[in-house]
């Protein structure tokens, strides 16, 4: 008669729960960094267009409030400051391009000012910002 001895198997780690656990921290980390972000920025509310495109990459912003008040960054400015401060980045990077925000309400005109003064600045690559369609 053969007796069998009580091997106990050899312990092994078991790789897919560990990946699992380290997917779900990696998941809650990047979620609790998202929501730490703090959003710098004029609120508008831009108009719709179907066409909207939605590739932006580093650029010089400019918003137009809905009382017409022009902001660069976070920085209330008069068209003078604007042109002067988009000729001072155009001479850093002369490809640059500057996105206008321009609230849907905002009257043409002070829009076209802006553009103008931005013009002035030395800048012919500009865009007005819109959202997409709902």
């Amino acid at each position: 008669m053969k007796l069998r001895k009580n091997r106990q198997p050899n312990p092994r780690v078991e790789m897919i729960p560990l990946i699992d656990i380290i997917f779900l921290l990696l998941v809650v980390f990047v979620f609790s960094m998202l929501s730490m972000t703090i959003h710098k920025g004029i609120r508008v509310d831009l108009p719709h267009a179907a066409t909207a495109d939605l590739n932006r990459q580093d650029y010089f912003s400019v918003t137009l409030t809905a009382k017409g008040e022009i902001y660069v960054g976070l920085m209330e400015v008069d068209i003078a400051e604007l042109t002067r401060q988009v000729a001072e980045a155009h001479r850093r990077d002369a490809t640059m391009r500057v996105y206008v925000n321009a609230h849907e309400n905002v009257s043409h005109g002070r829009v076209v000012e802006v553009l103008d003064g931005i013009r002035v600045g030395g800048v012919s690559a500009l865009s007005l910002q819109t959202e997409g369609h709902p």
